[in-house]
């Protein structure tokens, strides 16, 4: 297993190719060469938002493979769970296709069945996009959906604040529930120190 990372350059950033350039992201850096997971939590939250900590620290470089599908999996939970509190019961195979991931996780189910729910999973999320009135669930949907699959948590959770975002009002929703993710983030990166 490779060492997780405990810091980041201005660079190695840069390799992940962010929306910000290269000088904004030097500004967070405050003249520093190097910047600790620890110093990232000081950064102003104007300066870089929640939803932007989340994409930065979601990666193998940061957690483990495992915790990163975990968190994945927690986030389109978060989604559909809110869908449901909302008075839109979530398709059945969004719920299926994360507990497909938990048990591939566990290494208690194939490539092939996890294939097989991320399919389902997408096939759930398309029925919900023929209704532009059910967005939010749309997105809840796509949220388990890419949980399902082989992207990295960051895609659940972009899809499970913007589900946030469109069941309460986007800018302050979206917001909360990026912070959410990012203390649920750094809970993790904390305990597989």
């Amino acid at each position: 297993m490779a060492r997780l990372k405990r810091s980041v350059t201005i660079d190695e950033v840069m390799s992940f190719c962010p929306c910000l350039g290269h000088g904004e992201v030097a500004v967070l850096f405050n003249g520093k060469k190097r910047m600790t997971l620890a110093e990232l939590k000081l950064v102003p939250v104007d300066a870089l938002s929640y939803q932007s900590r989340a994409w930065l620290l979601l990666r193998e470089e940061f957690l483990p493979v495992k915790t990163l599908h975990l968190l994945a999996c927690s986030f389109a939970e978060r989604a559909l769970r809110r869908e449901r509190k909302d008075g839109r019961e979530p398709d059945k195979r969004s719920w299926d296709a994360i507990c497909v991931k938990r048990r591939w996780i566990a290494g208690k189910a194939t490539d092939d069945e996890l294939a097989a729910a991320e399919s389902a999973a997408e096939s759930a999320a398309w029925s919900e996009a023929e209704s532009e009135a059910e967005s939010a669930a749309e997105s809840a949907a796509w949220s388990a959906a890419w949980c399902a699959g082989w992207s990295a948590a960051w895609s659940a959770a972009l899809a499970a604040a913007e589900s946030a975002a469109r069941s309460a009002g986007w800018s302050a929703a979206r917001d909360a529930e990026s912070r959410v993710q990012y203390r649920a983030i750094l809970r993790a990166i904390e305990t597989t120190t």
